[in-house]
C-alpha cells in the first residue's frame, strides 16, 4: 500500500502507522526546534537561500523564507496524526522533510550515492526513508 494515496476530493489520505507518524512528528519537531535555537546543529543549514545569489543581501527574503519554514512545520505538528491533508498541508510536510533531508545530508557531508552508503547505517536508513516520504508526497502534489 502507498503511504499517501490522492482522493477524488483532492485531498491525501496519509497510510502511515503509529511508527512512522512518530517518526514524521520528530522531524517536525526537530525543524521548529532548529529554527528557534541557533546552537541546533540543524540551525545553519536552514536558514540559507537554495540560490544564494537570488537574494543573499536581502533580510525580507531571508525573513519570508524563515516565516515560511517556521509556519510549515508547525502546521506539520498540527496535522501529523490526521488520516487526511490537504494540499497545503501535504506541501508543509513535504517541505519539511525536505528541511531535514537537505540539513542532515548537508551536516554529514553526503555528497552523492557513494558517500550515502559510506556513512553509518542509521543515518542512511534515515535519509532513505525521509526520501520515501518525500517520493510519496510528490506523487500525490
Amino acid at each position: 500500500m502507498a503511504l499517501f494515496k490522492k482522493k477524488r476530493d483532492g485531498s491525501i489520505a496519509v497510510h502511515l502507522n503509529d511508527n512512522a507518524r512518530a517518526f514524521v512528528g520528530e522531524i517536525f519537531n526537530q525543524v521548529v526546534a532548529a529554527e528557534n535555537d541557533p546552537n541546533h546543529e540543524w540551525h545553519l543549514s536552514l536558514n540559507p537561500p537554495i540560490n544564494p545569489s537570488a537574494n543573499s543581501d536581502d533580510p525580507l527574503a531571508t525573513f519570508a523564507r524563515q516565516k515560511e519554514m517556521a509556519s510549515n512545520s508547525e502546521l506539520g505538528q498540527m496535522t501529523v496524526n490526521e488520516e487526511t491533508l490537504s494540499a497545503g498541508e501535504a506541501y508543509a510536510w513535504m517541505t519539511s522533510l525536505n528541511l531535514a533531508l537537505r540539513a542532515t545530508i548537508s551536516i554529514r557531508n553526503i555528497a552523492d550515492e557513494a558517500s550515502l552508503h559510506n556513512t553509518d547505517p542509521e543515518t542512511r536508513q534515515y535519509i532513505v526513508t525521509i526520501q520515501s516520504l518525500l517520493f510519496g508526497l510528490a506523487d500525490c502534489l
